[in-house]
Formats: C-alpha cells, sequence, structure tokens
C-alpha cells in the first residue's frame, strides 16, 4: 500500500471516530440517563470541552504525528471547530467556559488565517523567484511546493491555490514558456474566453449593488462576508481567464501536456494514445474512466487511451482513465500531431503539481 493511500484510509478513520464523538456528545447532552446525571439538571459542560478539546486533538496529533507542522496546523484546526460544535452541543444552562474560549477560538482563528496567507505569499514568492532563471511557471510551482512539502497529499489543492494567485495578480504580461514543441490554445473554442469575461463583468456589476442592499436590508456582517466571496470569485474568474489565453495544450516527441485553464495539468505519455480522432457530440462529464477539458460546447478531440493510466486524485488515492475528450481552437492540426510517429517504450501518465 502506497504512503499516500495509507494516509488517506488513516483519514478516513479518523473521521469516522470523531463523528462517533461528536454525535454521541451530543446525544448524551439531550438525552443523558438518569443514572449519569441528577434529575432536573442540565447535562455538565466538561466532558464535551474535554473529548472535542482535548481527547480529539490530541489523538489527531498521535494518528498523524509523522506530518509534522501539518499535524500541528490540524489538531489547532480541530481544537477551533470544536469550540464552536461545543457551543451547539452544550445546553445554554451549562456553558460557563464557553464564553471564553470563544474569545480563544477568535484569536486562534485569525493567527491559523494569518499564517496560512504567509503560506501562499511565501510560496507565491518562490514561483516568482523560480521564474528568474525558469519560466515556466509549471515548473516553477512544482519546485517551490516540493521544496515546502515534499510530496505532502494538499500539495495538488496548494499548486492550485498558488496557481490562482499568481494568474490573477502576477502573470499579466509577464513572458512565459511551456513544456512542448507545439502549443494548442482553446480560448477561442465557442467562445470560451469571451464568456468568462462577461462573467467577470457580471460579478464586478453585481459586487457593489448587491453590497449596499445587504447593508440597508439586512446586517453588515451579512454584507462584508457576502462581498468577500464575490470579490473571491472574481479572482478565481480574472485567474481562469488569464489562464485559458496563456496555458496551452502542449506536445513534444514523448509527452502530451493537457493544462486546461487552472485545472492540474496532465501528463500523457504518446505510446499510451492508441486513437485520436474528431468528435463533435455532447459527453457526461463525470463518467467513469473519463475526463472531459471542455468548458464550452462539445469537445471537438477524444484521445482513447491503451492502456488506461493511472491519474493521481487531489488528496491520495488515484483514478484510471482511458479517454480523453478536449476542446481546442484547431483540432485538426492536434489531431495531425498526434497521429505522427510516436515513440517505442512505456511511460504513466501522472498529475502535475
Amino acid at each position: 500500500m502506497s504512503t499516500q493511500t495509507s494516509k488517506a484510509n488513516r483519514k478516513a478513520v479518523f473521521l469516522l471516530f470523531a463523528g462517533a464523538v461528536c454525535v454521541a456528545n451530543a446525544w448524551l447532552a439531550r438525552h443523558a440517563p438518569g443514572w449519569l446525571i441528577a434529575p432536573a439538571t442540565t447535562p455538565p459542560e466538561w466532558p464535551v470541552l474535554v473529548d472535542l478539546l482535548l481527547a480529539l486533538p490530541l489523538a489527531y496529533l498521535v494518528v498523524f504525528r509523522r506530518d509534522g507542522r501539518r499535524a500541528w496546523i490540524g489538531a489547532a484546526v480541530l481544537t477551533v471547530s470544536g469550540i464552536t460544535l461545543a457551543g451547539w452541543i452544550v445546553p445554554a444552562g451549562s456553558q460557563q467556559w464557553l464564553g471564553s474560549l470563544r474569545l480563544l477560538r477568535n484569536f486562534l482563528a485569525a493567527f491559523l488565517v494569518l499564517g496560512e496567507i504567509a503560506l501562499a505569499v511565501g510560496l507565491v514568492r518562490l514561483v516568482l523567484h523560480g521564474l528568474r532563471t525558469e519560466r515556466d511557471p509549471e515548473q516553477a510551482i512544482a519546485a517551490s511546493l516540493r521544496a515546502r512539502l515534499g510530496d505532502s497529499p494538499v500539495v495538488p489543492l496548494l499548486a492550485f491555490e498558488v496557481r490562482l494567485w499568481f494568474y490573477a495578480l502576477f502573470a499579466g504580461r509577464r513572458p512565459l514558456c511551456f513544456a512542448g514543441d507545439e502549443h494548442f490554445g482553446y480560448a477561442r473554442k465557442d467562445g470560451h474566453a469571451s464568456n468568462l469575461q462577461g462573467f467577470m463583468l457580471l460579478v464586478a456589476i453585481e459586487l457593489p449593488l448587491l453590497h449596499v442592499l445587504l447593508t440597508l436590508f439586512g446586517s453588515a456582517r451579512v454584507a462584508w462576508i457576502v462581498s468577500l466571496l464575490s470579490a473571491w470569485g472574481l479572482c478565481f474568474l480574472l485567474a481562469e481567464y488569464r489562464a485559458t489565453l496563456r496555458r496551452p495544450i502542449s506536445l513534444d516527441a514523448d509527452v502530451l501536456y493537457v493544462r486546461f485553464g487552472l485545472s492540474a495539468g496532465l501528463r500523457v505519455p504518446r505510446e499510451r494514445i492508441a486513437v485520436a480522432c474528431a468528435h463533435d457530440r455532447p459527453v457526461r462529464r463525470r463518467a467513469p474512466g473519463v475526463v472531459r477539458y471542455c468548458d464550452a460546447g462539445a469537445p471537438n478531440v477524444r484521445i482513447e487511451l491503451a492502456p488506461a493510466i493511472e491519474v493521481p486524485g487531489w488528496l491520495g488515492g488515484s483514478r484510471r482513465i482511458g479517454t480523453l475528450y478536449l476542446g481546442v481552437d484547431e483540432p485538426a492540426r492536434l489531431i495531425a500531431g498526434l497521429k505522427r510517429s510516436q515513440p517505442v517504450g512505456s511511460g504513466v501518465a501522472e498529475r502535475s503539481a
């Protein structure tokens, strides 16, 4: 069993254990038997606090002790979440310590958020530094994450976040270079890039209007929360738009590099490509063994792989892929490139950072 699969299994078991602890505490707080507490009295809060604020974080540290700093961050997140859950579980008449603990929760949550922001900024700085010598942003992002986190299962998620902020804030007109000898765009396919521009315009118009309406007829706190979420959505759309214009699907003598917007890249050895042909019918987005890289309209290129390839998942595990559907601006040129003489050998497709 691989290390990532073992870690994913441990996470699944721990989540089931934590859920059972929370459910048991909630049931005992509302339906405690007479032999456990005196009649006509409310259950004490200390058993819930011990389970959620001490037992679960300590169990997490023991189970994931080899993760180092990430294990301590996970335990801190559990503590913050435990204070919130305890506030829902413990009856109001029994809450004595939770008022002070909520203040601690706010400070700890702010500290965690600032820490994650500092981590993201540090990773983006490493990427920008790497681009001084290596103009390929894919290689710069992968090298930066490997230097900081090694083979941690959270690397694909952080890679997506780094790509988002890099293309939203730093890509601009910076010269970029991508692996591959031939490059194929997909921005013009059924007006894909134009659709993203339209969505950005709608969000930009909606954001201030919705903020004013929520402030006048609702809560200022809710208005700010919704506005911040809308601003993040606008950053995502901007990053997706810039990545769509500048992050191509590429091909060289050995590998097909599949990139699409901000999605994780897919490297497919050409000797695994059995069929490459035109396509003109809609495809289900989540069919077994199929990956679809096309947002607007139907895909126009179908690629059959033989044998099927194993692609790592987001948080460990893998899935088998036997068919790729692509939507590109020049399908005939891509199909012609794929049908040229292919190398002899073996390889495994992999998802890049």
